[in-house]
């Protein structure tokens, strides 16, 4: 897997599977504030503090994720709506 993209941003992924988040998908943040798959969350050991849809996740945690938020709001995802895969 590739850590960054054509544009230089961080991909984000799943810190327990590995593979890459996309938009539309059910995360969980845990207490270490990483992201991992709600399909992932059963083999987590940390605290789950937030869950939900990819970016609402990191729309309402937007500290945690600076290069997130500012690669959402550089490529228009805030300003369109995110087909669910």
């Amino acid at each position: 897997m590739r850590a960054y993209d054509e544009n230089g941003y961080v991909i984000p992924h799943c810190n327990l599977c590995m593979q890459e988040l996309k938009l539309g998908e059910k995360v969980v943040m845990d207490s270490i504030y990483s992201l991992v798959h709600l399909r992932c969350k059963h083999m987590n050991q940390f605290e789950n503090l937030d869950e939900g849809e990819f970016s609402e996740v990191i729309g309402r945690n937007f500290h945690y994720f600076p290069n997130f938020v500012k690669q959402f709001n550089e490529t228009g995802v805030y300003k369109r709506k995110a087909p669910l895969d």
